[in-house]
């Protein structure tokens, strides 16, 4: 039988959300008013493309999974 003890609950800034730059806080509709061309880079999908002030689906990338692979080596061998 599996006993899990307590579990202790760490956070990460490298795991959170990605920067939306000039469209942090806007609605959709808000968007197209105010910022429509940060609006079209960022539905253009491309992983490269970031809209002023924010982060690429890239870089986002990276970041996540640099740190999944830090927390993944700091428990290797801990579960079996």
């Amino acid at each position: 039988m599996l006993t899990l003890a307590a579990a202790q609950v760490r956070t990460s800034p490298q795991l959170r959300e990605r920067s939306l730059g000039v469209l942090q806080g806007l609605t959709i509709a808000e968007a197209a008013v105010q910022q429509p061309e940060a609006l079209r880079l960022l539905r253009s999908h491309d992983p490269a493309t970031s809209v002023p002030g924010g982060e690429s689906p890239g870089a986002m990338r990276q970041r996540v999974v640099a740190d999944i692979e830090r927390i993944c080596e700091q428990h290797r061998g801990r579960w079996r």
